[in-house]
C-alpha cells in the first residue's frame, strides 16, 4: 500500500495543509470552549455553596468557617501587631492589584492592546470591567453582612459580601489570561496561573488585612470566574468572527 502523501499532487498539497491547520484550529477551540464551561460551571458551583454557606441558619455556617480562618492569621493575637499587619506594605501594595482603579486601567489598557486587532475583541476586556462592577454594586446591599472588627473600626461600612477585590481581579486578569493565551502573547500554562495568583493574592490580602472574610472571598472569587469565562467565551467569537 502507498504512502498516501505519495498520492497528493503538488498542487493539492496546500490544500492538505490548509485542511490539517483548520482541524488543528477546531480541535483547539473546542477544547477551548469545554475549559470554559468547566470554569464557568465551576464558578457557579462556588457561588451556589458560598450563598448557602452564607444564608444557612442565619449565617452560622458562615462563621464556622470565618472565624475560625481569622483567628489563625498572623497579627491577629494583638491590637499593635494587627496595626503593623494593616500597615504592612507588601500587604498594602498586594491589596492594590485589585482595586477598582487598577483594574480599570488594566483593562482599557488590554482593551485597548486588543482592539489594535480587530476592534471586537476590546469589547469583551471592557466588558469583563463593567461586570465585575456592576456585580459588586448590586449584591451589596443584597446581602447586608457586617464587615470584621478592624474594618469597621476604620470605618467601613458597607457590606462585606462579596469582595470586591476578589471579584475584580478574578473576572479582569482571567479575561486578559485568555485573550493572551489566545493571541500567542503568553503560553496558557503561564496566563492562566499568573492571573490566579493575582487575583488570590489581592483578595487574600484583603482577609490579612482584616477587611473581608474569608467567604467574602470565595464569593467574589466565583462571581469574577464566571464573569471572565463569559467575557472569554465572547472573546472567542469576536477573534473567529462568528
Amino acid at each position: 500500500m502507498r504512502d498516501a502523501s505519495r498520492c497528493l499532487t503538488p498542487h493539492a498539497m496546500p490544500y492538505y495543509t490548509t485542511s490539517l491547520l483548520s482541524q488543528f484550529d477546531d480541535d483547539r477551540s473546542r477544547r477551548r470552549s469545554m475549559l470554559l464551561a468547566a470554569g464557568t460551571g465551576a464558578a457557579l458551583v462556588a457561588i451556589a455553596a458560598t450563598a448557602a454557606t452564607l444564608v444557612g441558619r442565619g449565617g452560622a455556617l458562615a462563621r464556622h468557617v470565618d472565624r475560625p480562618i481569622r483567628r489563625r492569621l498572623p497579627g491577629i493575637g494583638g491590637p499593635a501587631r494587627r496595626g503593623a499587619r494593616l500597615r504592612s506594605p507588601a500587604t498594602q501594595l498586594v491589596a492594590g492589584i485589585g482595586d477598582q482603579w487598577t483594574t480599570s486601567i488594566v483593562a482599557a489598557a488590554g482593551a485597548l492592546a486588543a482592539a489594535r486587532r480587530d476592534p471586537r475583541r476590546g469589547l469583551p476586556v471592557l466588558a469583563a470591567a463593567g461586570l465585575s462592577a456592576a456585580l459588586h454594586t448590586a449584591l451589596k446591599p443584597l446581602v447586608r453582612r457586617p464587615r470584621p472588627l478592624v474594618a469597621r473600626l476604620t470605618g467601613k461600612r458597607t457590606s462585606s459580601f462579596p469582595s470586591g477585590h476578589a471579584l475584580r481581579g478574578a473576572s479582569v486578569f482571567g479575561v486578559l489570561a485568555h485573550a493572551a493565551a489566545r493571541e500567542g502573547m503568553m503560553p496558557g500554562a503561564v496566563a492562566y496561573p499568573v492571573a490566579a495568583a493575582l487575583a488570590v493574592g489581592t483578595g487574600s490580602a484583603r482577609v490579612a488585612q482584616d477587611r473581608h472574610w474569608t467567604t467574602d472571598l470565595v464569593g467574589g472569587w466565583a462571581l469574577g470566574t464566571a464573569v471572565a469565562a463569559a467575557c472569554s467565551a465572547w472573546y472567542d467569537r469576536a477573534a473567529t468572527g462568528a
